[in-house]
């Protein structure tokens, strides 16, 4: 019985931080310049960010994952 009680939990919890999170994505013409741009998002949402891809071509490309700031 407590290995299904911990087992739950552990499933629980990783729910519940999964749906916390929210993917962004930022265009820019410099890697800097999209970043930036999620950074501001990031800040008009009370949120920290994580870039998880960028690209670069003739413009950037920058994905991220925001998670709430908890106090």
């Amino acid at each position: 019985m407590k290995k299904i009680k911990l087992i739950s939990f552990f499933v629980f919890s990783i729910i519940s931080s999964m749906s916390m999170a929210e993917t962004i994505s930022a265009w820019g013409g410099t890697v800097s310049e999209a970043e930036a741009k999620i950074a501001n998002i990031a800040k008009e949402k009370n949120s920290s960010y994580e870039i998880t891809t960028s690209r670069m071509d003739n413009y950037s490309y920058v994905t991220a994952k925001l998670t709430e700031n908890r106090k």
